[in-house]
């Protein structure tokens, strides 16, 4: 694994996300992507995630729910952040009724790859999670809504 990249930030809000901004320095030095995918630590608290390009031109990590609670920071907290870059995170399993339903209404795949590590895997487990055909089918139509509301709002 590459070596750890370590810096100090603030944790923000962007809508209801919390996040820290990665320095320019360190976003650069980790690789020339777009999106990258790393493995993260948080304060001691370790994780695998993507990178989101900022409109600085450096890039910016999410921090979900389960990892703020752990570290039991929120907005306005500073935490000491390790980054190294993961060219072996695991790549989501996007389940065919999702992706033929994302297709339908003219959304790639690259829309939904385009979402944090996080978010991806949030939104297959909560598809998959479905006991019936039918709640599948709302939760899928649900996610289709979102991801087009993201879209439309990102032109």
């Amino acid at each position: 694994m590459a070596k750890h990249q370590e810096f100090v930030s603030i944790i923000y809000q962007i809508g209801i996300n919390r996040c820290v901004d990665v320095p320019q320095r360190i976003s650069s030095q980790l690789s020339d992507d777009r999106f990258i995918n790393v493995t993260a630590e948080v304060d001691g608290f370790s994780f695998e995630a993507k990178l989101q390009p900022n409109k600085n031109g450096g890039h910016r990590l999410f921090l979900n729910t389960k990892i703020r609670v752990e570290i039991k920071r929120d907005t306005g907290d500073s935490v000491t952040v390790r980054l190294a870059k993961n060219d072996d995170i695991s790549q989501i399993t996007i389940p065919a009724d999702l992706k033929s339903s994302l297709e339908s209404v003219g959304l790639s795949l690259s829309n939904f790859q385009k979402l944090t590590y996080s978010q991806q895997k949030e939104i297959v487990n909560y598809i998959e999670a479905a006991k019936t055909i039918e709640t599948r089918q709302k939760r899928i139509s649900q996610v289709q809504t979102i991801l087009e509301q993201k879209l439309s709002a990102s032109k």
